[in-house]
């Protein structure tokens, strides 16, 4: 009878939560009260838990009916949404559930992290109790390796907090015991690693610093020893301003005074431990009888330099190094395979009955290779023949790692010796590096991604010092040039540096290399000048290493000629591309015969260069596998695209694919499917960009066109407003564009768009209405609502409220009759913004309110959001702001989710708002610097103003210094001038009004009342609640502190204020006029027989 096994379940819960059964992944559940769920039973499987408890605590703040009922429906979703289906009839369940209790079963076959971690530890905490010294350091080892990040690091609550506290703990005091038994088991380099990973966690462990000090002993440097005492005593005095304990104190004074190692074991070790001289203790683990303990043979490399980066890197290799056969590392020339591969070595010495370095970057073929192989593991010693059953017995009874490194050149004899070594010794592993894979089925690969670049973000390197790529340049630069010190504005060219390298070590240290004798302003303008600039100076560098050219050269040397023609044609697309788009852009002419004509052979072509390192795979989830080369391989390709003589015909067959690509992704962003586009389009951008420059540059007017009006909406949703627009306008100035009527006009509505985004309100006029022109001419009644939408718009934010809405209804019956929701819904939400800036609050709500109805229908995620904030705006402006703010949150939540950083700044900044009036000052304030933080990133100049008065009501509370919260009104004042925005002006001059009342400006805060009421006059606009009934209270501490006589003349006197052209001018004139002066002067001359007089600019009238 056969005996089926059953798949095991393995679930892990340090760092991100991950579970597998049988290899494959479980996708995780949407909901993480099931992961929740299922936590709980995993960390407390030992004993039955009452349901009531459980509910309890997952789901604290209901009422135990609502918990009960919420933790029914979540276990329903566990057993049948998230566990795997038994395998066969005799399979239990992996919970044993009654009607009052719950408990994980142990009946199916299931391996967790936490119970082998627990496991690990309790047996390697035990050395010195019976516990072998070799023995507790793998387990200890395997438990660190385990603990791939903080228990359930992606939750937070209390019960999971103290879980993870303890877990934490327990790893610490892992990490302190490990390292003392590296150090008696002579692996003081490994102790120091382990006590430098303890002191990240915890800077304050003394016992830490003690080994580590012991640890630099045993090695032989004292000056590392003391140096670590004084890191000691300096974060002791800076953190709790105390000294070190007196062990730690004595032991510094023992190193300082030469004291022997066996005196010093007392203050460092734990007294059951066995320190060579010191007490008895255990002896050190034996071999097994069938196995045999090597002699060093085959050595790990030495290297000069520090090794930078990569340590979660290395930790995930040496764990598939133990759980499986053969790993290799692969990736191009110069990403730091070997490196890393002597890192890991070092990290299995441990481990390993012997690790055995072999270097086959010099032999010249198979019969070399394995004569290589054979005499680093001491094969060739006994006068035997030498052949891989040579090398196979003499490691068929070890434990050993066997590196094999540099394969690439030897590839097929190195997989036939891997083959055959796997076959006979069934304990050695093996870890090799290539350039490409060995292609065994025994063989898990790993590509060597590059070092971590620092992100840009806000116009700048953002903490650059964090990132790998420039740990490594500033060590290799101040290794050579120890006095070299980097400013943080240097390091910022250091990052620009790291980033044209593409995070390539290799590249990153010959710059370093050339940053000894040059500038760092001067390294960064040496990578424009190519692969030539990048040489190394040191005697010791490989011959293969010593250029960045050489390195490619070599694999370029063997490619077919088809992986030739398509190695240069992949270097037209800029971040990578699709299958289809390379197929499509770089399939050959016919008459040219390079590549195969089935598409079957060519994707072989692909497939081999990418098993070569030359090309990389990445995959983005829910998107189409990409392609993309490396920077600076791209650029060698390039240089040989260029060569060929077929760059044009690449360029523009590139530049044509992606004008459709940009057609289709453009139609997407408008419909419902626009959260999808907008993440495809991230990926695409960069090609759609070149395409775009490709085209301008050659005078493809059509294909230029065509690209802009299907960027620009992408442009003003992710912020690239300003680059937009150039774009945009230097489609429009190519020649022969008007000949292309329909998408010219498109694109002029484009250019509109984006100059209404920066405040450009003139510009964005002139454009629509060059645009409205074309469209009357044109007479599609779809695009011309369009753009009579647009350009009321414009007219809105010039106060012009009559002509906009008279544009708005024209808009709207064009729209009625097409019968296109989406296009509906957006005139609405433009006529009710025209409502709520004439005071027509509840007519604008019932325009907002249908318009977010219709928006539902589409079911457009970005749209939604806009009419949630436009109904939020509508309550707010009814002084109902409870409800305002549900609808305002509901915005912020959806423009999060989409990373829709146009839609998140408006709606973060009335949020702000919304907040004050419901008396959360803090959380308004918080808010509004949000919303002011994106609009300075998206460079929108009308948002920062909002923002900017925002804050200046909130700060109104009194928490902000008078003068700075005085100076952000003003800022606020002159942008809105700037844009020409009366309405924006009007309401400024009365947040300004309120701050002088504050300050005891009694007299200029009433004139200025009279002015904002004359301009408020003028445009028509109404007052929202909160702005009416901030009013009032001004007005009335105006007029009990003046007297309402003096208070009247004094707004008077601002209300009759003429010639004021609203500008920059006028405003500045306000901000500095004499109030007490002018009213003084006025009374003055109307006792005379002039009309008017003019003061300080103003024309003031009788």
């Amino acid at each position: 009878m056969v005996t089926e096994v059953q798949p095991m379940l393995r679930i892990r819960l340090f760092g991100p939560v991950q579970a597998s059964q049988s290899g494959v992944a479980l996708p995780m559940p949407d909901r993480h009260d099931v992961i929740r769920l299922l936590a709980y039973l995993l960390l407390y499987r030992d004993r039955p838990l009452a349901r009531k408890t459980v509910a309890f605590v997952l789901w604290p703040d209901g009422s135990e009916s609502s918990a009960r009922a919420q933790l029914s429906r979540t276990l329903y979703r566990l057993q049948h949404e998230f566990l795997p289906p038994a395998a066969g009839r005799g399979d239990g369940p992996w919970l044993k559930a009654s009607t009052s209790e719950l408990q994980w079963s142990g009946d199916r076959p299931s391996w967790l992290d936490i119970q082998e971690f627990q496991e690990r530890c309790d047996r390697g905490m035990g050395v010195g109790d019976g516990h072998a010294l070799r023995s507790a350091v793998e387990d200890l080892e395997r438990a660190r390796r385990l603990y791939r990040g903080e228990l359930l690091q992606d939750y937070a609550d209390e019960w999971i907090e103290a879980e993870r506290k303890a877990f934490a703990s327990r790893y610490e005091r892992l990490l302190e015991r490990l390292a003392q038994l590296y150090v008696l088991d002579d692996q003081a380099d490994r102790a120091v690693d382990v006590c430098r990973q303890l002191l990240a966690r915890d800077p304050l462990r003394e016992s830490a610093y003690r080994i580590a000090m012991y640890a630099h002993m045993v090695k032989g440097e004292r000056s590392a020893a003391l140096r670590q005492f004084v890191e000691c005593e300096a974060v002791l005095r800076r953190e709790l301003d105390v000294l070190p304990e007196p062990a730690t104190a004595e032991l510094a004074r023992s190193i300082r005074a030469g004291d022997a190692l066996e005196t010093l074991t007392d203050l460092v070790f734990d007294p059951r431990l066995t320190v060579r001289g010191g007490p008895a203790g255990d002896p050190p683990r034996s071999a097994p009888a069938d196995r045999e303990r090597l002699g060093s043979f085959g050595r790990v490399p030495e290297t000069p330099t520090r090794f930078v980066g990569r340590a979660d890197t290395v930790q995930a290799i040496e764990q598939q190094v133990h759980d499986q056969r053969l790993v290799t590392l692969t990736g191009p020339g110069g990403c730091g395979k070997t490196r890393l591969a002597i890192e890991v070595a070092r990290r299995c010495r441990a481990s390993m009955d012997a690790v055995c370095w072999v270097d086959l970057a010099s032999v010249a073929g198979a019969d070399d290779a394995v004569h290589t192989v054979a005499s680093a593991v001491d094969a060739a010693s006994s006068g035997a023949a030498v052949s891989a059953a040579s090398i196979a017995a003499r490691l068929a009874k070890s434990r050993a790692l066997l590196v094999l490194d540099n394969c690439e050149h030897v590839l097929n004899a190195c997989a036939a010796l891997s083959a055959r070594l796997l076959a006979a010794c069934p304990e050695l592993r093996l870890l090799v590096t290539s350039r490409e894979r060995l292609n065994l089925s025994a063989e898990v690969v790993w590509p060597v991604a590059p070092l971590t670049l620092p992100q840009w973000d806000a116009g700048a390197w953002q903490s650059p010092a964090s990132a790998e790529s420039v740990d490594l340049f500033v060590d290799r630069l101040t290794r050579r040039d120890p006095q070299r010190v980097l400013s943080a504005d240097d390091l910022q060219t250091v990052a620009k540096i790291c980033a044209r390298t593409d995070g390539l070590p290799l590249a990153i240290e010959l710059a370093a290399g050339q940053a000894v004798y040059l500038s760092l302003a001067e390294t960064a303008a040496l990578l424009d000048r190519g692969l030539d600039a990048l040489a190394g100076t040191e005697r010791d560098t490989p011959s293969r290493h010593s250029t960045l050219r050489r390195t490619i050269d070599w694999s370029h040397r063997q490619l077919t000629p088809s992986e030739r023609a398509l190695f240069r044609r992949l270097s037209i697309f800029a971040g990578g591309a699709t299958w289809q788009a390379i197929d499509t852009v770089c399939r050959p002419a016919a008459d040219r015969g390079d590549a195969p004509a089935a598409p079957d052979a060519r994707f072989d072509v692909l497939r081999s260069l990418i098993d070569k390192s030359l090309v990389l795979t990445e995959r983005v989830p829910g998107l189409p596998t990409r392609y993309r080369m490396l920077d600076l391989v791209r650029r060698y390709a390039a240089e040989h695209l260029e060569a060929s003589g077929e760059g044009a015909s690449i360029a523009a067959r590139h530049a044509r694919h992606f004008a459709d690509v940009a057609d289709a992704l453009g139609a997407r962003l408008r419909g419902a499917d626009s959260a999808s586009a907008l993440a495809e389009w991230d990926v695409e951008h960069p090609n759609c960009l070149a395409a775009l420059r490709a085209a301008q540059s050659i005078g493809d007017v059509l294909v230029a066109l065509r690209l802009t009006v299907a960027l620009w909406p992408y442009w003003a949703s992710r912020g690239f407003i300003a680059e937009g627009r150039r774009h945009v306008e230097q489609s429009l100035g190519l020649d022969g564009g008007e000949a292309h009527v329909g998408v010219y006009a498109q694109a002029l509505n484009g250019a509109g768009s984006l100059a209404f985004l920066l405040g450009d309100y003139p510009a964005a006029r002139r454009y629509y209405e060059a645009c409205l022109d074309f469209e009357r001419r044109i007479g599609d009644p779809r695009r011309l609502a369009t753009v009579l939408t647009n350009l009321s718009l414009v007219l809105r934010r010039q106060s012009e409220f009559d002509a906009a809405r008279a544009l708005c209804e024209e808009s709207l019956v064009l729209q009625r009759a097409i019968g296109d929701p989406g296009a509906i819904a957006a005139t609405l939400s433009a006529l009710g913004n025209v409502c709520f800036r004439q005071g027509r609050f509840a007519e604008a709500g019932g325009f907002f309110h249908e318009s977010l109805r219709l928006r539902r229908e589409q079911g457009d995620a970005a749209d939604v959001s806009a009419a949630l904030h436009n109904v939020g705006l509508a309550f707010a402006a009814q002084g109902r702001y409870a409800d305002a703010c549900h609808y305002v949150e509901q915005s912020v939540a959806i423009s999060r989710d989409l990373a829709d950083e146009s839609g998140l700044a408006p709606s973060q900044n009335l949020l702000g708002g919304v907040l004050y009036r419901l008396d959360r000052v803090d959380e308004a304030r918080a808010a509004s610097l949000a919303g002011l933080n994106l609009y300075h990133r998206l460079a929108d100049p009308s948002g920062v103003a909002d923002a900017l008065h925002v804050l200046g009501r909130i700060a109104l509370d009194g928490r902000q210094p008078p003068d700075e919260a005085r100076r952000t009104v003003e800022e606020s004042l002159r942008i809105r001038a700037r844009l020409g925005e009366r309405h924006g002006v009007a309401q400024a001059l009365r947040l300004y009004a309120m701050h002088l009342v504050a300050a005891e400006e009694l007299e200029r805060a009433a004139y200025l009342l009279g002015v904002e009421q004359q301009l408020r006059a003028i445009i028509g606009a109404g007052l929202p609640a909160g702005e009416r009934q901030d009013l009032r209270t001004c007005v009335y501490s105006l007029k009990r502190l003046l007297g309402p006589s003096r208070y009247e003349a004094l707004f008077e006197l601002g209300l009759r204020a003429s010639g004021l052209a609203w500008d920059e001018a006028a405003v500045e004139t306000l901000l500095t006029v004499d109030a007490v002066a002018e009213l003084r002067r006025w009374r003055q001359g109307r006792s005379g027989a002039k009309p008017e007089i003019v003061v300080s600019g103003l024309a003031l009238s009788r």
